[in-house]
């Protein structure tokens, strides 16, 4: 069990019997919001001894498609030449640009994303003659890719590809393999990360307390 200091709990076993990871959740901090990562089907009744625990409702909105590549693999990929664009790490200044258009912001992301911001490997596509951030990928508290967003103006130019390849490649020369979450809709995203590389490992499930917002697993 990983827990992340509001950004969410993290549940594995590499077992079938979960009664010591029930236990486990027994000693968490039920005061404040919470939501569980990317839930395997086994890990689920573990999340639901604890809402039962301590009276919540957990609802299960959007199911995603686990992505994942490895680093042998992440660190050949090639970064795609571009004479238009820039890359480089995400600063703090850019917090709400990402925010604004991160579709599954809530009352608490802006926090959120300033802390992915500065704690984790970020890229970020700028626009060397304005200095206009154009497209960007983050990392989760769990390690996987996330917020990965193109601005809607700069569709279709291959940014969302960039960063991505740069995020991944990026990790890999840091010792690091690379994983995303998708949402099972997002055909786009998952053709993407298949096309790079990325071979889909089974659903996972982003389990939120009733009545929270659904930020934060995309």
């Amino acid at each position: 069990m990983l827990d992340v200091p509001r950004a969410g709990t993290l549940l594995g076993t590499l077992g079938d019997n979960i009664e010591r990871l029930k236990s486990a959740v027994e000693l968490l901090d039920s005061t404040g919001e919470r939501y569980f990562y990317s839930c395997v089907d086994k890990v689920k009744p573990a999340v639901h001894h604890y809402a039962n625990v301590n009276h919540f409702t957990y609802t299960t909105p959007h199911p995603c498609i686990f992505h994942y590549l490895r680093k042998e693999d992440a660190v050949k990929l090639e970064i795609p030449k571009r004479d238009d664009v820039i890359l480089k790490p995400l600063s703090e200044e850019n917090a709400v640009t990402v925010n604004e258009i991160w579709p599954h912001r809530d009352k608490n992301s802006m926090p959120f994303v300033k802390r992915l911001i500065n704690t984790d490997f970020t890229i970020g596509a700028f626009d060397k003659e304005t200095g206009e951030l154009m497209a960007w990928c983050l990392r989760l508290p769990i390690g996987s890719l996330g917020l990965l967003q193109v601005k809607e103006k700069y569709f279709r130019q291959g940014l969302g590809r960039l960063v991505t390849i740069a995020q991944a490649k990026q990790l890999a020369e840091n010792g690091q393999d690379s994983s995303a979450t998708i949402l099972f809709e997002n055909t786009a995203s998952r053709t993407l990360f298949r096309s790079l590389g990325f071979f889909e490992w089974g659903e996972r499930s982003w389990m939120f307390q009733e009545g929270l917002g659904s930020g934060h697993y995309d």
